[in-house]
């Protein structure tokens, strides 16, 4: 499933930590995972950042650290969130 292109945000929802480079960290001033997040491990994302060029993940578990979302992918069937409504992405 992709990230980008919904007109909702997935609030609740998992999404799995794939690992994260310099330049995805450094990308919007994000936080870095690394070292805080096991790779492989599903996260449920609290909030949902949507950014003309980037999106950032706020998860329960670290609350108040925002990542960037191309070092995560949804895992289906997860997440008993809300899908609150937003703008869609120019993309």
């Amino acid at each position: 499933m992709s990230l980008t292109g919904r007109e909702y945000k997935r609030v609740g929802y998992g999404a799995r930590f794939l690992g994260a480079s310099d330049d995805q960290v450094r990308w919007g001033g994000c936080d870095d995972p690394r070292g805080l997040m096991e790779q492989g491990q599903i996260y449920v994302v609290q909030e949902e950042e949507i950014h003309s060029y980037h999106t950032k993940l706020i998860f329960f578990a670290f609350s108040g650290k925002k990542f960037n979302s191309v070092c995560f992918e949804w895992v289906s069937g997860t997440g008993t969130g809300s899908r609150t409504p937003t703008r869609t992405p120019n993309w």
